[in-house]
């Protein structure tokens, strides 16, 4: 929108890492931010949830569905493993009751969990417990203000969506293939 822009860097980028804020989507400059502190694997995926914003998408679940989608889709093996890391641990926080959970963490390769653990620590290291709270409790009242009915919770909505893009996909490619059998 409105032409080609750079994103950002935050302020404060110290101070929103404490509250747990990797970028954010300005509206009244159309302008996107992102955190100084995001690591190098961490920053494909949140400029293109931010950038989702700057183009419309209002709820939390769709804007990381189209960051995972774009960076996922991409020739870049970077931006596909910035997709995949970052939307990981989405499955993760959800699985975590599944009774087979601990296989699947297992089948990930050992580099994929340091890259895990190495994102969980640096941010645990710049979080703010209070701030943490407090900015959630704001950013809560802030969405559902904007019509995101569920709020914060609404992010890890981006699970569903890539569960229906997959079956879908694999409907769409079962029925082309069928189509090319005729």
């Amino acid at each position: 929108p409105m032409g080609k822009r750079r994103a950002k860097k935050i302020t404060f980028s110290r101070f929103f890492a404490s509250a747990s804020i990797s970028g954010y989507y300005g509206p009244f400059f159309n302008e996107v931010h992102v955190n100084k502190f995001l690591l190098p694997a961490e920053y494909p995926v949140i400029l293109a949830h931010e950038k989702a914003h700057q183009f419309g998408i209002t709820s939390e679940a769709e804007a990381n569905f189209y960051a995972w989608l774009i960076c996922s889709q991409s020739n870049s093996e970077e931006l596909k493993y910035s997709a995949e890391l970052y939307i990981l641990r989405y499955f993760f926080s959800q699985g975590r009751n599944l009774e087979n959970y601990r296989d699947f963490v297992g089948l990930l390769d050992l580099w994929v969990k340091d890259d895990l653990i190495k994102i969980e620590n640096h941010w645990m290291e710049l979080r703010n417990e209070k701030v943490d709270k407090a900015a959630g409790k704001i950013n809560n009242a802030y969405l559902k203000s904007n019509n995101v009915e569920k709020g914060i919770q609404d992010y890890t909505g981006v699970v569903k969506f890539i569960i229906d893009f997959k079956n879908d996909s694999l409907v769409f490619q079962e029925v082309q293939h069928l189509k090319n059998k005729k």
